[in-house]
């Protein structure tokens, strides 16, 4: 078979050059990391009037590691100075909590260095960076200690946790710091059962001066009657109203005052006397007393968190309900009875909210969740990691971020935005279903699918959705294909037609790749189209007067077939193994897949299809090709596959003067998708990864060419039926040098004409509006088979006018007196 492109004939005009944005740098986007926080975040609190907390292992956010603190000015996340790092050996390492001491911002929890340089798991920010606070804090039978509670008390610093080392000298999980050294205090926190010391969740300093510790320990320094929570005064222990529980792993996790009085909340199950509930008590100066009932459940078993905001209690942990009320993680109290503030959401039952803190009218919680606020119809759902904020009434997010938390395993341009696909249900900081549309620097849900949306196209400027799926938006859909018109979704057809993986338009008219081979929609009816064939189907793509199929096909079918309107057969033999991608560049069509040779040629991976037949490009190293596309006269490569000459480099590269390159420093992950965008110059790649060019990038990512094409003045006052689907550009800059001309988005084999005039004079005409004013010159076209139409090597001068004003105007066959108006364009004079 050949292959071959049409053209419409050209016409002189004058030489042109399009207005646009000057080329940039190639280069990853580090726009596609999650939004929020990435990591469990244990600790929250203020430094320098920005949100600063503390994590587990490693925190990332805005496309970097920030180590075990960062914080937040409301924009982006930072590091603090050289930070502090995470994933320790043997340990795991964290920041548990923060103290303002000496003018400077004191973390601590399980670690061994800071600012560079060694720290025991406690340190000081002092503006610049990390400094250690003498030897630190110790366990003489572990690599290091680890740290739970800090506070400021009478001037020095007050540290709690798993240690029994400060600076050398022996301690009890309690530790005073005065500036110069540790010290002891009193007897310390004896531990429970075993070796370890007893210590303190949480250290506050009450209304009647006193320093309060509450936490895991069967007494304070001895003293009777101060199980999980005692006081200090500088001197002595203290009893709270008894003490609380110590058995079965009960403690006190956080501490409160309310309305003159002392909150408790954590695991325990009955303070002492008898007085308290579950989870949470009150204590008034002398007695405790209940402050809900917060049963247990399978996932909900205690409370982390207690913090006042707008003069009421919210607190936040593991609950599930509280006095019969329904809750998601958090509560809270008004004085009165407890209601639900919204809460975080999870992909798993393991979400908590282990801190909170209340900044300038803001709450910030922290925790294990991926999304905070209200369950429709109450609000809506935010989608941000282990970092959320409320305001009384409303959640948002903890930082932006454009990552999808699955894999994404298709996409196409709809109007020059992306349309991904693929087994995720968050993208940037929407919910969604398996489909979301990324516009500009926003992702937006495109329906709920009862099944797999596997794949689409455009269809007469509808976006066209095909899976194993039988209604989307409660719409029924007899066949698995709906269409989407940007408002509403519309059953497409019916039929025998099953499991759908890929969709195309071909010759005018819809086709689907699916069970047994090809099919078309014919009227309301998918029929099946040429022979059956039988295996995985992978991939469907327009190759000139061709539609080309690719999979896992056996009985000598080859794996690549083609499709001509008549008759589907074997492309040349095809290939000995899967055929997972296509992409066209000029007259050639190149294959990717999983196969060693295509046609009996040695072509591994990878293979070009042109008139003289098949040809191997190469070579490339790996497992397979799984994503393929032109963009700038360039192939780009994506799959399990090595750069030629870079093995460093992996999963991407591009064939560019007839060898491989890299893509910056390649990725971490494999692509399984590409979606060009002529415009901008920038390729859209989904797939299985975390990072791009180095840059955090969860599965969705953006390479920027750094050759923006053709740039489009499409704010010139057009409109009717079609304008935001038919696209008119150009290239060509400078004297002497010739200039092309570009419509797409049209109907095939659609009849219009191109208007061309010297001013900018909207006028409206059938039911749109012309943007090009008097006088007005009209070209004739036709579109060909992919709804395109070329003006190509476009020369000479214009003598009347410096600028010219182009619009193209189709008629839909289709829609018969349907006038499709495409943008206007400035084109400036080149003398």
């Amino acid at each position: 078979m050949k292959l071959h492109r049409s053209r419409t004939a050209g016409l002189t005009l004058a030489s042109i050059a399009l207005i646009g944005a000057p080329a940039q740098a190639q280069s990853w986007s580090e726009e596609f990391d999650l939004p929020g926080v990435a990591g469990r975040v244990f600790s929250t609190s203020s430094w320098q009037d920005q949100l600063v907390v503390g994590g587990y292992d490693y925190l990332q956010a805005d496309a970097q590691s920030l180590g075990l603190v960062a914080t937040f000015d409301g924009t982006s996340w930072s590091p603090l100075g050289s930070g502090i790092p995470g994933a320790g050996a043997f340990v795991d390492y964290d920041v548990r909590d923060f103290a303002i001491y000496d003018g400077g911002l004191v973390a601590a929890g399980t670690f061994t260095s800071a600012g560079g340089q060694p720290a025991k798991s406690i340190a000081l920010f002092d503006g610049v960076d990390w400094q250690p606070l003498g030897g630190g804090l110790d366990l003489s039978f572990a690599p290091t200690g680890s740290v739970f509670s800090l506070e400021v008390f009478q001037g020095d610093l007050y540290a709690s946790g798993q240690f029994n080392l400060a600076g050398g000298i022996p301690v009890q999980g309690l530790a005073r710091w005065d500036g110069q050294q540790w010290h002891a205090v009193g007897g310390g926190l004896p531990p429970v059962a075993g070796g370890t010391p007893g210590f303190a969740w949480e250290m506050s300093v009450g209304p009647d001066g006193l320093l309060y510790l509450a936490g895991e320990f069967p007494a304070a320094g001895g003293v009777a009657a101060t199980g999980n929570i005692a006081t200090w005064d500088g001197s002595n222990f203290a009893s709270v109203g008894g003490g609380f529980n110590v058995f079965g792993g009960a403690s006190v996790r956080d501490l409160a005052w309310y309305d003159g009085e002392l909150w408790a909340v954590g695991t325990y199950d009955l303070a002492a006397g008898g007085a308290g509930d579950e989870k949470a008590a009150i204590f008034d100066g002398s007695t405790w007393r209940a402050a809900g009932n917060f049963p247990d459940s399978a996932v909900g078993t205690r409370l982390d968190a207690i913090c006042v905001f707008q003069d009421q209690v919210y607190v936040g942990g593991n609950i599930v309900s509280v006095d019969g009320l329904s809750v998601r993680r958090m509560a809270r109290f008004d004085g009165t009875s407890w209601t639900s503030p919204g809460g975080i959401f999870a992909q798993s039952i393991n979400q908590f909210v282990f801190d909170m803190v209340a900044i300038d009218g803001t709450l910030w919680v922290g925790g294990e969740f991926s999304s905070v606020g209200y369950l429709p119809p109450a609000g809506e759902v935010i989608v941000t990691n282990s970092v959320g904020a409320f305001d009384g009434s409303s959640w948002s997010g903890g930082g932006k971020g454009l990552g999808v938390n699955g894999p994404v395993r298709a996409s196409l341009d709809w109007n020059g935005a992306t349309v991904a696909f693929g087994d995720f249900n968050q993208a940037g900081d929407q919910q969604v279903d398996s489909v979301a549309l990324l516009d500009g620097d926003n992702w937006f849900p495109l329906g709920t699918f009862n099944g797999a949306a596997d794949g689409g196209t455009v269809f007469q400027n509808d976006l066209v959705v095909v899976g194993n799926f039988t209604s989307v938006d409660g719409v029924s859909t007899p066949a698995p294909a709906a269409r989407f018109d940007g408002t509403t979704w519309h059953s497409l057809g019916s039929g025998a037609m099953a499991n759908a993986v890929a969709a195309a338009v071909y010759g005018g008219e819809l086709y689907a790749l699916a069970d047994f081979g090809l099919w078309r929609l014919e009227g309301s009816t998918w029929n099946q189209v040429g022979m059956s064939i039988f295996g995985a189907p992978y991939a469907l793509h327009v190759h000139g007067d061709l539609l080309l199929v690719g999979g896992s096909y056996g009985f000598g079918q080859g794996n690549v077939l083609a499709w001509d309107g008549q008759t589907l057969a074997s492309l040349g033999g095809g290939t000995d193994d899967a055929v997972r991608a296509f992409a066209s560049l000029g007259d050639d069509l190149y294959v990717g897949g999983e196969f060693g040779t295509a046609g009996g040629v040695q072509a591994p991976l990878l293979a070009r299809w042109s008139d003289s037949g098949w040809s191997g490009v190469g070579p490339l190293t790996g497992t397979e090709v799984t994503a393929l596309a032109a963009l700038g006269g360039e192939l780009f490569v994506g799959g399990n596959l090595f750069v030629p000459g870079n093995p460093a480099n992996k999963y991407i590269a591009r064939l560019a003067g007839g060898s491989f390159e890299a893509l910056g420093t390649g990725m971490v992950g494999q692509p399984l998708t590409m979606t060009t965008h002529e415009q901008s110059g920038s390729l859209d790649v989904g797939g299985i990864f975390q990072s791009a060019g180095g840059a955090i990038a969860h599965n969705f990512s953006r390479w920027d060419t750094g050759v923006s094409g053709p740039v489009c003045q499409a704010d010139l006052g057009f409109g009717g039926p079609g304008q935001s689907v038919l696209t008119l550009c150009g290239t060509g800059l400078g004297s002497g040098q010739s200039s092309d001309l570009r419509l797409t988005g049209a109907a095939p084999a659609a009849l219009g004409v191109l208007a061309v005039g010297l001013v900018e004079q909207p006028t409206p005409l059938f039911a749109g509006i012309l943007v090009a004013g008097n006088p007005v010159l009209t070209i004739p076209l036709a579109t060909d088979a992919a709804g395109e139409y070329e003006q190509l090597g476009l020369a000479g001068g214009h003598p009347l006018s410096p600028a010219l004003f182009l619009q193209a105007l189709v008629i839909n066959p289709s829609v018969p007196g349907q006038v499709e108006f495409s943008n206007g364009i400035l084109a400036q004079f080149q003398p």
